[in-house]
């Protein structure tokens, strides 16, 4: 289920999503057996791996923003820490 949830959350989004996860779903299960219990809990692994990117994408947004608050506030390299 995981590398489902991976593809998915990166690509079927919006107005689209319920469309492409069918989609998905068709030409996965040509190739692999997928029980239905497996697949009834694609959204809970579609929002663990969001979750997962968010959270691994944090301390990076946080050395993003000092960076451009130092940059702004006209900061010498050994003056910005992060």
């Amino acid at each position: 289920m995981w590398d489902i949830a991976v593809a998915l959350c990166e690509w079927a989004r919006g107005e689209h999503r319920e469309r492409m996860r069918d989609a998905f779903y068709n030409g996965y299960a040509r190739l692999r057996t997928l029980l239905q219990v497996q697949w009834s809990l694609l959204d809970l692994f579609v929002a663990t791996q969001f979750a997962t990117v968010v959270l691994w994408s944090s301390p990076s947004l946080r050395l993003i923003r000092n960076v451009l608050l130092n940059m702004s506030r006209g900061a010498t390299e050994t003056e910005k820490s992060c």
